[in-house]
């Protein structure tokens, strides 16, 4: 059965990306196979402490946050001029300062500008999402069906399906505090969240060379008991070179939203994707693709637009399809691979521009990658 017991114990530090995040993670896992073809892993506990150590730049990296508190600052100031001390020698606005100015209720922004005030509350509540250093304690089991017989194989069906619940153990340990706040332990609020994803992956082919492959993917996350929203490292996202193709990572999203937001996350996700593999000449090959899919909110956040909500069937018209072709140099240890994917498909735009308006070179996204997306 090949049974494993693995420990692991690290720490990333991230510089200069975002927020500069700092995460410590701690793992036990067990995993054995019941047959050649089929593999389970227990992760009894998968956790990780995340620490934003650069929160004072949040504005100057969410730009389209801070560019929504200036059009709304001169919106109220027309009726209401906003006092010096929300903007600094330049004249610029300092984004908490007018923040804390607009939500402080006895200035009475619910009555005289009731949307302004919505609009801020909502960037403050992203920001706090985004901020928020978290413990994610995780208990998960995944199970693996792969009938492969060895990496040379161009005609096989894998499929994983992985359930995973966050807090649960912790919970029990931990109470909550009487005035309402989020759980902590030793000071850290703990995520909350049960998550099951699924993945099929089917290929068909003659020899490496020459592969048709086919990947579909579904993901769902609900926050409970200690959250409202799934942790942003652990939401889910779309695009990027192993993805959506057409589009840039986290450039997709909710639904049919538009927002122009730097980040787009969901509690939900499709994706699918169809890939014809074939020779050029020697070490050189080539692929065509086509990639669908979306993510969307099922939780009760308030946070989200009804356009980027899941509501059945008719959500699935906010499926998103990307297009392309991809050229790559196989090294027999690795492949190194560029792929232009080209919105052909977008969810977003009216009804009469949805289809091809920019299926073009200059509108196209290039992905450099390592190794096959799927």
């Amino acid at each position: 059965m090949s049974p494993k017991t693995q420990l692991t114990f690290g720490s990333s530090f991230q510089k200069n990306i975002g927020l500069d995040k700092q995460k410590f993670t701690g793992i036990i896992d067990y995993s054995w196979k019941s047959s050649k073809k089929k593999k389970h892993l227990l992760e009894l506990l998968n956790a990780q402490y995340i620490r934003n150590l650069n929160t004072d730049s949040y504005f100057k990296i969410y730009q389209s946050e801070y560019s929504s508190l200036v059009s709304i600052s001169e919106v109220i100031d027309q009726t209401a001029p906003i006092p010096s001390n929300n903007f600094d020698s330049n004249g610029n606005l300092i984004a908490l300062n007018f923040i804390d100015y607009i939500t402080n209720t006895s200035n009475g922004f619910q009555n005289t500008n009731p949307t302004e005030l919505n609009s801020v509350q909502n960037i403050e509540k992203r920001r706090n999402i985004i901020t928020e250093n978290v413990l994610v304690p995780v208990l998960s089991y995944q199970y693996t069906y792969n009938n492969s017989e060895n990496y040379k194989d161009a005609n096989f069906s894998f499929f994983k399906i992985r359930i995973a619940s966050s807090g649960a153990l912790t919970s029990a340990l931990i109470k909550k505090p009487n005035d309402g706040s989020k759980k902590e332990l030793v000071g850290i609020p703990v995520g909350q969240y049960f998550k099951t994803d699924l993945e099929y992956k089917k290929f068909w082919g003659t020899s490496s060379d020459n592969v048709l492959a086919f990947r579909s993917l579904l993901g769902i996350a609900i926050p409970y008991g200690n959250s409202d929203e799934i942790p942003f490292s652990r939401s889910y996202f779309i695009g990027g070179a192993n993805d959506l193709r057409a589009w840039k990572i986290y450039d997709l999203g909710p639904g049919s939203i538009k927002n122009g937001l730097e980040y787009n996350v969901g509690t939900m996700k499709f994706l699918a994707s169809l890939e014809y593999r074939f020779k050029i000449i020697n070490n050189i090959k080539g692929a065509l693709f086509a990639d669908a899919g979306n993510i969307w909110d099922i939780s009760k956040s308030n946070l989200i637009e009804p356009e980027g909500k899941f509501n059945g069937l008719k959500s699935l018209n906010s499926i998103a399809l990307g297009t392309g072709f991809g050229i790559r140099y196989d090294f027999n240890f690795l492949v190194i691979r560029l792929d232009l994917g080209f919105k052909t498909y977008e969810p977003y735009q009216n009804d009469d521009s949805k289809w091809f308006s920019n299926y073009n070179f200059g509108n196209a996204v290039y992905n450099i990658g390592i190794n096959y997306p799927f």
